[in-house]
């Protein structure tokens, strides 16, 4: 999420780049508004490609909102984005809307299957991850503890998926990969206790900027804590006992 922050500052900056592929990074939901401001003042760039970068809807949104107010980029690549066909409708209502804009060529391509009976698979999954056991009332040292079967006070990578996949929590699988790899914090390929409560605190700050943006109902945490409510709701889900 940093380098997409980092790439946005520079963005704003650059008037030469004319054409950029940043595929394959993971951006969502930060690293879009990092963009989605870089595009509001860059005037140079014309092809933008963001394939396969967790982008969803809010995230679409942020991109959209920059994009209303240039006028130079003419070509947005987003193949491989959790994105639905009303997002491309979207799209259309939004070229037409502002005409100031260049953007003549949208490629959606192959977008990535979608697990329509959970909404917030492809949300952030630390936020995902949090929420779930906020709304469990399951503690994170609980949750370890029962992870962590052979007691090695460490989780591989399956360890850990494996035990997520037990409770229930709603992630597709590279969500449950982009989770493993943002929280091994020591790249060792195990994530320790102590990485997860780093993981906590992530989740907290996350929480504490969101209630300075406006109600919590308006932002990406109280709208994926909403969505996983109705969605513990909807299936039943019960705090799983090991």
């Amino acid at each position: 999420m940093d380098g997409a922050v980092a790439l946005g500052e520079s963005l704003v900056e650059n008037s030469d780049l004319e054409e950029l592929r940043v595929a394959w990074n993971g951006f969502h939901l930060r690293g879009c508004m990092a963009i989605g401001h870089a595009l509001k003042h860059n005037s140079s760039l014309l092809s933008l490609d963001l394939t396969c970068n967790r982008i969803s809807e809010l995230c679409l949104a942020q991109l959209l909102k920059g994009l209303q107010d240039n006028s130079t980029l003419q070509v947005l690549k987003l193949p491989l984005n959790p994105l639905s066909p009303q997002s491309a409708y979207s799209i259309l209502q939004f070229i037409d809307k502002h005409s100031n804009m260049a953007l003549s060529h949208v490629d959606l391509g192959d977008q990535e299957e979608r697990a329509e009976e959970c909404p917030v698979v492809y949300e952030n999954p630390l936020i995902v991850l949090m929420e779930f056991c906020r709304l469990q009332n399951l503690r994170l040292v609980d949750m370890f503890n029962n992870i962590d079967k052979d007691r090695s006070k460490s989780l591989s990578y399956q360890e850990f998926q494996d035990g997520l996949q037990r409770v229930n929590i709603p992630l597709a699988d590279h969500s449950l990969q982009q989770l493993m790899t943002e929280l091994d914090k020591n790249k060792d390929g195990e994530i320790d206790f102590g990485e997860l409560i780093d993981g906590q605190r992530e989740y907290k700050r996350l929480v504490q900027d969101a209630l300075r943006d406006g109600p919590m109902d308006s932002n990406i945490v109280g709208q994926i804590g909403i969505k996983m409510k109705q969605h513990i709701h909807d299936k039943y889900l019960m705090r799983k006992k090991f």
